[in-house]
């Protein structure tokens, strides 16, 4: 007998545990390299949004057109993917922390996801409607956006917008520059400058970029907000990636916990809580079983590092060092007839018992409850034998997304503005340097009909129109009050209109964030966060105000482990 197999025996001796026998003789096998395969995140969903899967992925496509199913946040997706949204809006999160925001009626599709000399390749297709993407870019990224007539680069970081139709697009920088090619040749653009170009023309128009509208001042504060969420919570973990990180400071605290060092724990949630309960299984070619979780922080803490069971605080997240994402971080055990999963523990070792399987599996509830998720904590009994297997038998019913039930196409139509005006109508006025409404496109009834007598007044005697290019903006009542502000405005723009809410223009000196509150609250009853499986729209919850906990609730006496303070993290700007 070698060293390593005695190590191996001792060690399955150690962990050992009175009221189950665990067999290591179908110890896991080494998992697969992931290091080399890009995931990227679906990190917010709001009303209609739809997602198409490659066909390789999608065992039920015919070949009869594109299957589209409702898209669910925490969605992983891969190269291939796309995204079209109707009265909704998306945003998907890459590793380095870049973003892509599609507003409505727009259509995004992720052509490329790779890997090559150590840099990540990130190419989409804008198919129709509006986005604005942020690029935070490594030495040798590449990160490129194609619309139907466009090809958008840049050399390092950079913020920008893009509105396309099938005839018609537009590149609005918003910060760095960006490079645009298209068959008039190649033009540089640098931050306030914008560019159109028609199909047919074979020329581009470069001038000012247009007024911000409700789209941009929307990606304007959920990119601050999640800013300051991400600085906050690298005060606690020092991370190689960076998606998901902002949800971590919104959705929970941090505690100082043995030899664990900091470790998270959700907020809201009660000492019986487990991890990977609430979500499902879905099937991912080349990967396997991939989880996806129905919590709004789940990505971070079920796809890196490991979980620990402390007897005061419940279940918590050790964020660990493993620097590349992996489908899931359990060890998977058959009991029985029955198939189940545990959290992967920091001290678990490859072809040893996972430590985390003496406080039981999850598995299928023998008999669910109506509209229960099928999940349920199972303890191991007395006599029974668990098994570590390789991956869950061929007959495992994981899940997968619920279809929208049957196919929907899109077509390629402009995004249209507030309303209803799409890219066609928008033109470039010499004069002022600007795109704005095409004066000679036809009326449409509520411009005429609804007419607010302010914005009369104001267009008699200007030029075309008061308000810039906006394709693809969200939808805002008819009778909205006049043109809006331009950065660094100073006129008094009328009331909002009834159910929007209105958003400042964000200044060149942001003015000091007020600190957060450090008042505990009266302690929420134990729940668990979940969202109802098979649901027809995933809605991103607002996150929960800030709480500060002295120490948790503990059902036995009080944990050693201290809990640190939240400190408030600077509020940012982006311009």
């Amino acid at each position: 007998m070698n060293l390593r197999h005695l190590g191996f025996l001792i060690l399955l001796g150690a962990a050992s545990f009175a009221l189950a026998t665990v067999s290591p003789a179908s110890a896991a096998t080494p998992p697969y390299d992931y290091s080399h395969a890009r995931v990227v995140r679906l990190s917010l969903v709001e009303g209609d949004v739809q997602v198409s899967r490659p066909r390789a992925q999608d065992n039920d496509d015919q070949g009869n057109g594109e299957t589209w199913e409702q898209a669910l946040l925490n969605l992983p997706i891969q190269q291939g993917y796309t995204l079209a949204t109707g009265n909704g809006r998306a945003e998907i999160e890459f590793e380095s922390g870049a973003t892509a925001r599609l507003a409505e009626n727009s259509v995004l599709q992720l052509t490329e996801l790779a890997l090559s000399n150590g840099g990540r390749i990130t190419r989409m297709t804008l198919t129709q409607g509006t986005a604005t993407f942020y690029a935070k870019l490594s030495r040798e990224d590449s990160f490129i956006v194609i619309t139907p007539n466009l090809h958008v680069s840049m050399p390092e970081n950079a913020r920008f917008r893009v509105d396309a139709s099938n005839d018609t697009s537009t590149v609005s920088v918003l910060k760095g520059d960006v490079q645009v090619e298209s068959n008039a040749g190649t033009n540089r653009l640098s931050k306030g400058h914008a560019l159109a170009y028609h199909t047919g023309d074979d020329q581009v128009q470069v001038g000012r970029s247009a007024r911000v509208d409700d789209w941009d001042r929307w990606v304007a504060d959920r990119d601050e907000v999640v800013h300051t969420a991400s600085t906050a919570a690298l005060q606690y973990v020092s991370s190689p990636y960076s998606y998901g990180l902002s949800d971590l400071y919104d959705y929970g605290n941090w505690y100082s916990y043995g030899g664990y060092g900091r470790c998270w724990r959700p907020r809201g949630v009660g000492l019986g809580w487990s991890p990977y309960l609430s979500g499902q299984w879905l099937f991912y070619p080349g990967l396997g079983w991939t989880w996806m979780s129905f919590e709004p922080w789940g990505w971070l803490p079920y796809h890196f590092g490991s979980w620990v069971l402390s007897p005061g605080y419940g279940w918590l997240w050790v964020p660990g060092f493993n620097t590349f994402w992996q489908p899931a971080l359990v060890s998977w055990v058959r009991v029985g007839n029955r198939t189940g999963w545990c959290p992967v523990h920091p001290q678990d070792r490859l072809g040893g018992t996972p430590n985390n399987l003496q406080h039981g599996f999850i598995g299928n509830a023998p008999s669910p409850l109506p509209g229960h998720k099928g999940y349920d904590r199972i303890p191991i009994g007395q006599g029974e034998t668990a098994q570590v297997i390789n991956a869950p038998p061929a007959g495992f019913q994981g899940g997968r997304v619920t279809t929208s039930g049957g196919v929907r196409s899109v077509g390629p139509a402009g995004g249209p503005d507030s309303k209803g005006r799409s890219a066609r109508e928008i033109v470039f006025d010499p004069r002022e340097s600007r795109f704005v409404n095409n004066p000679n496109a036809p009326a449409h009834k509520e411009d005429v009909v609804r007419e607010h007598p302010a914005d009369k007044e104001k267009e008699i005697g200007a030029t075309p129109a008061q308000r810039g290019f906006s394709g693809g903006s969200p939808q805002k009542p008819a009778d909205s009050p006049g043109p809006r502000k331009q950065l660094g405005d100073t006129t008094p723009a009328g009331p909002p209109a009834k159910g929007q809410r209105e958003v400042a223009p964000r200044q060149t000196t942001p003015p000091p964030a007020p600190p957060r509150v450090q008042t505990p609250p009266p302690p929420p009853p134990p729940a668990k966060v979940e969202r109802p499986h098979g649901q027809s729209e995933s809605l991103r919850p607002a996150a929960p105000a800030p709480r500060w906990e002295s120490a948790p609730r503990p059902s036995s006496p009080p944990p050693t482990p201290r809990s640190e303070p939240r400190p408030s993290a600077p509020r940012s700007q982006h311009n």
